[in-house]
């Protein structure tokens, strides 16, 4: 399952700008074909831990995709 980063900006309440900001501290995310990022659990949870916030349930309401 993956995420796109206004799902994960949504999810812990932060602006998609500062999550990218972050990605020098998160595992690089995989590309679409079209250059999209795309998030994994590897994702949800250091970004949990980078906020010292719990894990979100990201099942809950996700429209996700295996791209």
């Amino acid at each position: 399952m993956t995420f796109s980063i206004g799902k994960l900006s949504q999810q812990f309440g932060v602006s998609t700008e500062s999550i990218r900001n972050w990605e020098s501290l998160l595992p690089p995310p995989r590309r679409t074909p079209g250059g999209h990022r795309r998030y994994g659990m590897e994702h949800v949870n250091a970004l949990a831990a980078i906020l010292k916030v719990p894990v979100p349930d990201m099942a809950a309401g996700v429209s996700s995709d295996a791209n």
